[in-house]
């Protein structure tokens, strides 16, 4: 069985992509984003297994990094209109 690296990945429709391509030794999360299907990925933030890493950071058999979609309001200022809206109920 060939050694595998799991993508995940919110597409332009919201939905959440599970893709898994061909891991190699050396390899490193600039190679996934240099892969033409996957260059509208680039700018994004990305972690592995919920941990923040860099373009040049390597990547090993069996990860799974992950792309994280822009935030659409910082998370404190949601939780504040949230609060503000239950007081005038």
């Amino acid at each position: 069985m060939k050694p595998v690296l799991e993508l995940v990945y919110q597409d332009e429709h919201d939905r959440i992509i599970h893709e898994k391509i061909d891991w190699f030794p050396g390899m490193k999360v600039v190679d996934v984003l240099g892969m033409p299907q996957f260059a509208h990925l680039k700018g994004r933030n990305m972690g592995v297994f919920s941990k923040i890493v860099a373009e040049d950071s390597h990547l090993f058999e069996s990860d799974r990094l992950e792309f994280y979609s822009p935030l659409m309001i910082d998370p404190k200022e949601a939780r504040r209109l949230r609060a503000k809206k239950d007081k005038t109920r």
